[in-house]
């Protein structure tokens, strides 16, 4: 049975297991585009060297060096052999051609086994590394990232006795190519985590290298990974990974696809981010998030099933921290503090009923969705789904950090290779909403006015000044209600404002000496005195927000919403006219769910109010 590598991420070669350990690599480590180029195990140029044992063993270290050169670095290959179960390594690395098998190459890495009764595995890990960086001490050395490569796995058979089907599991690929007359039939093994191909014959094909035997990935990184041979029976179990293009195929063949999950579609790549202050917050951004593909096992219209995964230690809060369904009319929320195989309720969404498994294994929680009434879950229904998951945390004060959760879907066995991230970050603001701060100029003075909703714990406000909108000074302090969940109203008038533009903003700060300013007020001397005011509504909003604002002369200005991270969402300019103006913000329907800050600004205007997204 023959394998070919040529970039492994993660993989589990049948007979062969290539138990893919996904491929991890740091940002700190480099990253060299291979371009599917060959990546050589041996043959010309190669030196392997045994650093501990001779590989046969569990324990043992071997080196393979110059296995490729990109933009003139060299590269080695540390293979380390993890482990064997219920048989021998016979041979760690067969060169030529023996008994059985044809067309094996001195490049690939062929490991033999002999498997006792009920089949054997084994496994081995390998490390890319910069040439010569190998340490005897840590047994490793410089870790690289290579970028495009692709990995052949060849004769996944069986060796002519009954029940001696091989068999591969991978991870990590963005493509797979199967014969058009394949013996090899995937699955998803949901215990280690990979696609399973397993022949479904159990005789000898002669030919390592014949299409119906064979399987080509493609990968999109790679740098370090675990790889699990084994055999379902007994006897001489062959295989060869070639870290290639490998020979043409004689026909045409099939690709398969994983799914693939992209949480927000509005930037590259497949993960989204979340700012967590009250409000649960969604999972996605932008629409098809679960993007049909023609090349999945199902043609893009099923999956099998979703996966929701965290790290237990990111979860600070138990059973305050949800993962909520948003729309469902049962079962939600789910507190996120299960244990293993807890009996999680059905959740019923738009109808639709899903089963939800809980899984706690090596300090990370995942719930699995299935379908309640078939194997299958529609396209559509999987979307509706996704995008109804948000974050929660009922916490009077939730712990202030990063939750990073991966969202994986399957399709007849073939896993979303590559996960996609979802990273909340939780804050813990200040117990005070701050609904809108305002400034007119009242003759010669200037009037201040700000209102307050659930204020908890607040000490006081100090109201500071600036003429430059930079360096600000305190002009005076208002004592707050300190803890109130209505609305109230505040004033302070300012009797010594600057000639020209007066800027001015809050401060707040709580009894734990924790602080907060508002959004700069400008107040100008110079122009009328004519009231500037700004009404937006409905408040809270969700696809349509309406803006009012009233100036007091024609002027050029923009409306700007900004998140509670002060990222702009929307920014827009604006002719204003004397007197009222009618502004609508149409499409907001995608904005996360939560606080965001709406400033009208130009020459003689400088207005925040505080809107509530539903």
């Amino acid at each position: 049975m023959k394998l070919n590598t040529k970039l492994l991420n993660l993989k589990k070669f049948g007979a062969i297991t290539l138990l893919a350990a996904t491929s991890t690599f740091a940002k700190a480590q480099t990253n060299y585009d291979v371009n599917y180029q060959r990546v050589s195990m041996g043959g010309t140029g190669v030196t392997i060297s045994n650093k501990v044992g001779t590989g046969t063993s569990v324990g043992d270290v071997v080196l393979y060096q110059n296995v490729i050169t990109v933009s003139g670095q060299a590269m080695d290959v540390v293979v380390h052999t993890l482990s064997l179960t219920n048989g021998t390594i016979s041979t760690f690395d067969k060169t030529g051609t023996g008994t059985g098998y044809t067309n094996n190459d001195d490049r690939f890495f062929s490991p033999q086994f002999n498997m006792n009764s009920g089949g054997g595995s084994a496994k081995f890990s390998f490390e890319f590394i910069k040439h010569g960086t190998y340490s005897t001490t840590t047994k490793t050395g410089t870790l690289v990232n290579l970028q495009h490569v692709i990995l052949n796995t060849y004769d996944i058979d069986g060796n002519g006795g009954n029940g001696s089907n091989q068999y591969n599991d991978f991870s990590g690929f963005t493509k797979a190519e199967l014969g058009k007359t394949t013996t090899i039939a995937t699955s998803y093994n949901s215990t280690t985590g990979m696609t399973h191909f397993r022949s479904t014959i159990d005789s000898n094909s002669t030919n390592a290298t014949a299409d119906n035997t064979r399987a080509r990935l493609s990968y999109d990184n790679m740098s370090t990974f675990t790889v699990s041979v084994g055999a379902e029976g007994s006897g001489a179990a062959y295989f060869f990974i070639d870290f290639s293009v490998g020979p043409n195929w004689s026909v045409t063949p099939n690709t398969l696809t994983p799914p693939i999950v992209d949480l927000n579609t509005n930037t590259t790549g497949y993960d989204n981010t979340a700012t967590f202050s009250n409000n649960a917050v969604s999972f996605t951004t932008g629409g098809s998030n679960i993007p049909p593909q023609s090349t999945t096992p199902s043609t893009g219209t099923t999956l099998d099933n979703m996966t929701i995964s965290v790290t237990t230690a990111e979860l600070l809060n138990g059973g305050s921290e949800q993962l909520k369904i948003n729309g469902a009319t049962s079962g939600s929320p789910i507190a996120l503090n299960f244990t293993d195989g807890a009996s999680i309720p059905n959740i019923v969404l738009g109808g639709v009923t899903y089963k939800v498994a809980a899984k706690v294994t090596g300090g990370e929680r995942s719930l699995v969705f299935t379908k309640n009434s078939s194997t299958t879950i529609p396209m559509v229904q999987a979307e509706a789904l996704l995008d109804a998951i948000q974050y929660n945390n009922t916490a009077t004060s939730p712990a202030v950090g990063n939750r990073v959760f991966d969202v994986t879907v399957s399709d007849a066995g073939f896993y979303s290779e590559v996960p996609a991230h979802f990273t909340v970050s939780v804050i813990n603001p200040l117990p005070l909403t701050l609904v809108s701060f305002t400034g007119t100029a009242k003759n010669t003075d200037v009037q201040l006015d700000w209102l307050t909703y659930r204020e908890e714990n607040t000490s006081y406000f100090s109201i500071e000044r600036s003429n430059d909108g930079q360096n600000f000074e305190s002009i005076g302090t208002v004592t707050s209600q300190h803890n109130t969940d209505q609305q109230y109203q505040y004033s302070f008038t300012d009797a010594n404002p600057n000639n020209g533009a007066n800027f001015y903003r809050l401060k707040t700060v709580d009894y734990d000496q924790k602080t907060q300013y508002s959004p700069v007020v400008k107040v100008s001397m110079q122009t009328s005195d004519v009231y500037q005011s700004v009404v937006a509504s409905p408040n809270p909003f969700n696809a349509t927000l309406n803006v009012q604002v009233n100036a007091a002369q024609r002027e050029t200005g923009y409306i700007r919403l900004f998140d509670v991270q002060g990222k702009p969402v929307y920014n827009a300019s604006q002719t204003f006219e004397i007197g009222a103006n009618n502004v609508s913000i149409d499409n907001l329907d995608n904005l996360p769910t939560g606080m965001y800050i709406l400033q009208i600004q130009s020459p003689g205007i400088n207005i925040a109010r505080n809107i509530v997204k539903k």
